[in-house]
């Protein structure tokens, strides 16, 4: 009776496993052919340049067999395998590409730490507001910014390809006292900004842990002191977006490694108005009225009063811990 149970299991872990290759290998035939047909029709290849589709495709369909296998190898559990496979054939027969696929999808997806196999760094996505702003954002980075709960890390963050229509002061009363946290374009980002995203995006933004100079300091005594705040939309420091003084608070994205100040010149309203300065959140240390800016020429090395009037790029961050 016990061997006969043995061989039971034995032989049931075999079927369970031959049902599970077939389902890699179907899937992977499925999303080549899937794929082959959106590039070629619509051209929406995840990669910047080039026209050479058979390329493209092979390059998805390793990506895929390479994600498929790595499931197999990071779950022991069949029941958890199945699901994940489950789910990977879902966004693979859901999936068109960024600018195209829902939040909810975009979000599992990049959750499950699958945004590298279907998306890439510099992807866009439109996103229009309430009022009847279009604003387009990039991937600048995966697994970058820690979240705001302790549960690890964001698995993307999104930053604007250009600027909003609006501009705005960082603070009317020209002070950079209280620094980004306590700023008045902080506030109008959560509180006015923020609601006029669609909801959907509003409901998988996860709030992210952000470090900046605290603000308030003089020549004597300049604010090397950094300070942290948990924000659901935020400006950049100048460390996030070049290779500048990484003593002010973040990493450089991988969007913009060994990028050149050309790269960061960005226009008002998403690209079709003026070519603008841009607020960075970052106070300057060395006294208590300024913030520092990238200027018009994409050096990000400018500072400017905290009631001037310059554009706005802000970023957020999507996925969590699968």
């Amino acid at each position: 009776m016990q061997k006969n149970r043995k061989k039971y299991r034995s032989k049931q872990g075999s079927v369970v496993a031959i049902k599970i290759t077939a389902a890699v290998l179907a899937l992977v035939m499925f999303v080549f052919i899937i794929f082959a047909v959106d590039w070629i029709a619509f051209g929406n290849a995840p990669f910047t340049g080039g026209t050479d589709y058979d390329a493209m495709i092979r390059e998805r369909d390793r990506r895929i067999s390479e994600l498929a296998n790595r499931l197999i190898e990071e779950h022991d559990d069949n029941i958890i395998l199945e699901a994940r496979l489950a789910d990977l054939t879902y966004a693979m027969t859901n999936s068109i590409s960024l600018n195209n696929d829902a939040w909810y999808l975009i979000d599992l997806i990049i959750s499950r730490g699958w945004g590298p196999y279907f998306y890439y760094i510099g992807g866009e996505k439109d996103v229009t507001l309430s009022t009847g702003e279009v604003l387009t954002f990039q991937i600048w980075g995966w697994d970058h910014d820690y979240l705001a709960d302790g549960s690890g890390r964001a698995g993307a963050t999104f930053g604007m390809r250009d600027l909003m229509e609006e501009r705005m002061y960082m603070n009317q009363d020209n002070t950079n006292v209280g620094g980004w946290h306590d700023s008045a374009m902080r506030i109008y980002l959560h509180n006015e900004v923020f609601f006029t995203l669609p909801v959907e995006l509003q409901n998988i933004i996860r709030p992210v842990v952000k470090e900046t100079l605290a603000g308030g300091g003089s020549s004597e005594e300049p604010s090397i002191a950094l300070e942290l705040s948990h924000d659901r939309l935020f400006l950049f420091t100048r460390a996030e977006i070049s290779d500048i003084d990484p003593q002010n608070g973040g990493r450089t994205y991988e969007f913009w490694k060994n990028s050149v100040d050309e790269d960061r010149v960005k226009r008002r309203a998403n690209g079709v108005g003026s070519i603008n300065q841009w607020w960075h959140r970052t106070p300057r240390a060395s006294d208590s009225i300024n913030f520092s800016l990238t200027r018009i020429n994409g050096t990000p090395d400018n500072t400017a009063s905290a009631s001037a009037i310059h554009g706005i790029c802000f970023g957020f961050a999507i996925g969590g811990a699968a």
